[in-house]
């Protein structure tokens, strides 16, 4: 394997895990505003680097977290009070790098373009976005069983939208003995939810004695799927743990002025998986690595 280049700039938890792995695999890897953890013996020795433009140039492949950014315009940062501008480094980028990122903008993918810079979004990497829902779907429970007055085990669950996390959201509540609720839009998805014994509802505009029973609602839908009118009707007991992307799908204005316990949980598989969600990530830029070396070599070999 040629010895690439990596580097890793800011995130979380998830980061320092990943570099050990890319370090691991052979890479030769550096990190910038990654945070840093107690060295474990046997654990292979990555650079921290002081950034300078030099630091993106100098890289084969250029890591960036998962988001990649809250405000679009800076790295995001868990580590320290320094900022990466995305200008910066979109200035430092050349031709013939790799990018990787989780919810690359269209803006960043035009500058990607324009310096000939190879991008992958993470979630839309299958080898990510399969194994990201199950420690995604862990974290969501941990926090319902965290901020919830009531067991689980035989409350009613209703788990909002039935793509990958909702789907490994409702087989593990499922396999705590919850009774769980599946509401999607697509006939096709409730009809699948049902051919696995879920009960199911349409997207709320009917059936609205459900809400009087439930104890927890898990929105995976990034969408406002619960606005105020909606939310009036759930019993004052009701615990929302929404895992959509920001600004999530609850109005949470109304949440806060009627005393609705509700809560947004970005990057749960940093804060309850890091070790794991770290090394799935590494194995993915692995894969797309070698995906890529491998169509250069046949490329040399056809010309």
């Amino acid at each position: 394997m040629e010895n690439r280049k990596i580097i890793v700039i800011g995130g979380d938890t998830r980061a320092y895990y990943m570099a050990i792995e890319l370090s691991r695999y052979g890479y030769d890897v550096s990190t910038y505003g990654v945070p840093l953890m107690a060295f474990h013996r046997g654990e292979p020795f990555f650079v921290h680097a002081e950034y300078q433009e030099e630091c993106i140039n100098n890289s084969d492949i250029i890591i960036l977290p998962i988001p990649f950014s809250k405000d679009h315009k800076t790295v995001r940062w868990e580590s320290g009070k320094d900022v990466v501008l995305l200008s910066e480094i979109c200035d430092a980028m050349r031709e013939g790098q790799l990018l990787f990122g989780g919810q690359l903008t269209e803006e960043l993918k035009k500058s990607c373009k324009e310096k000939g810079v190879l991008y992958y979004d993470f979630m839309e990497l299958p080898a990510v976005t399969i194994k990201n829902a199950i420690a995604t779907a862990e974290g969501a429970i941990a926090e319902a069983i965290k901020e919830g007055l009531d067991n689980l085990h035989q409350s009613t669950c209703l788990v909002i939208g039935y793509g990958q996390c909702g789907k490994v959201l409702a087989d593990k509540l499922k396999g705590l003995n919850a009774n769980v609720v599946v509401m999607a839009r697509r006939v096709e998805s409730r009809k699948e939810a049902e051919a696995l014994g879920f009960q199911t509802l349409p997207m709320f505009h009917e059936e609205m004695s459900i809400h009087e029973r439930i104890s927890y609602i898990f929105n995976t839908v990034p969408a406002l799927v619960l606005p105020s009118g909606i939310l009036q009707h759930l019993p004052a007991s009701v615990v929302i743990i929404d895992i959509a992307s920001a600004p999530g799908g609850c109005d949470y204005t109304y949440c806060k002025k009627k005393g609705i316990h509700a809560k947004l949980c970005p990057g749960l598989p940093g804060q309850y998986a890091p070790k794991t969600s770290g090394e799935i990530l590494a194995k993915a830029i692995a894969i797309e690595i070698g995906n890529e070396i491998a169509k250069n070599t046949y490329n040399t070999v056809s010309t």
